[in-house]
């Protein structure tokens, strides 16, 4: 065979493959999208998911939230991790089940490297630290004062042992030399029922499931935990950074992950889609107000992110000996 023909098959079929991810890519979606979110309604991953559902009217066939709520996040993260990889079950990972689970759990049945492909960020936001309107603690310094006064006998909640709020609280007792029992919800709404009623002495909780309560007066919110700036909605709230306290940080973030070998042709479409609703004005007027940000990103960006997140997150659970089965 010459060359010149060797040469001309070898365009040929260069063509054809091209010709054959492009007709994938247009074929995509077939079927109703399905976002599973890991962890129950009403959830801050979980409205996230909602918001950006509601922008990506372009894709010819709708998008379904699936709440699979449990164990920290991995029933839903397993479940999606051994979906069909096509493109029609995308994960809306919080940073609990891409980047602290595998530091705090011994035998996941998922690995995040090896069972996701990144897509995007979705959006990051810094949670408050609440105190029932009843609790005679109104700053940050009084609350580390009446923590360590009475050793054990305050408590605090969190949506889980392993997740960003339960680990923040961790470092502030080790870096203030206080104790509180810490209690473990299902979620973060039920937490903040206890809170609200006096049962709890002291939550983290993020910005959509804490603003309302705090604005209603039913709590009191004593510092932003994490970042530099005040939430526009919460001006009187200082940062824990302005208080001298810049390691006190719980910075929740999320991203988009379909299951590995979602062919590649179809993980650039999802990409699309998902950062045009995250830069949408409507979404970002949403986040607006509770002082978080919108995150869209290229896969690779996406994967540097998680990566560098799992590594800082593993040093916090060392130093914390926070270990769950």
């Amino acid at each position: 065979m010459k060359a010149t023909d060797c040469l001309k098959r070898a365009a040929m079929a260069a063509v054809l493959c091209t010709a054959a991810a492009q007709v994938g890519a247009q074929a995509w979606p077939s079927q109703p999208l399905r976002i599973v979110v890991p962890f129950a309604a009403g959830s801050v991953a979980d409205q996230v998911a909602r918001k950006t559902a509601e922008q990506m009217t372009s894709l010819g066939q709708p998008v379904v939230i699936d709440n699979r709520p449990g164990a920290n996040g991995i029933i839903g993260t397993d479940l999606a991790a051994k979906a069909k990889p096509d493109g029609h079950t995308v994960l809306m990972a919080p940073v609990a089940v891409l980047a602290i689970n595998p530091a705090v759990y011994g035998n996941l049945p998922y690995q995040p490297q090896r069972d996701f492909t990144p897509v995007t960020l979705a959006a990051r936001g810094y949670p408050l630290l609440l105190v029932p309107q009843s609790s005679p603690v109104r700053t940050l310094a009084e609350l580390i004062a009446h923590a360590k006064a009475r050793p054990g006998k305050l408590s605090y909640g969190s949506p889980g042992i392993g997740s960003p709020e339960h680990l923040a609280m961790e470092e502030f007792e080790r870096r203030t030399g206080s104790f509180a029992v810490h209690i473990a919800y299902k979620n973060a709404g039920d937490a903040m029922v206890d809170l609200i009623a006096g049962r709890l002495d002291v939550l983290i909780a993020y910005s959509p499931v804490a603003v309302p309560q705090v604005q209603s007066g039913k709590v009191r919110a004593l510092a932003v935990v994490g970042g530099n700036q005040r939430k526009p909605v919460l001006p009187d709230v200082p940062t824990a950074a302005e208080l001298g306290m810049t390691w006190f940080d719980a910075a929740g973030w999320n991203a988009y992950v379909v299951p590995s070998r979602t062919p590649p042709e179809v993980v650039a479409r999802l990409n699309r889609e998902l950062t045009a609703a995250l830069r949408s004005p409507a979404f970002r007027d949403w986040l607006a107000p509770f002082g978080s940000e919108a995150m869209p990103s290229t896969p690779a960006e996406t994967a540097s992110y998680i990566a560098t997140e799992t590594a800082r997150y593993a040093k916090i659970v060392q130093a914390s000996g926070v270990k769950a089965e």
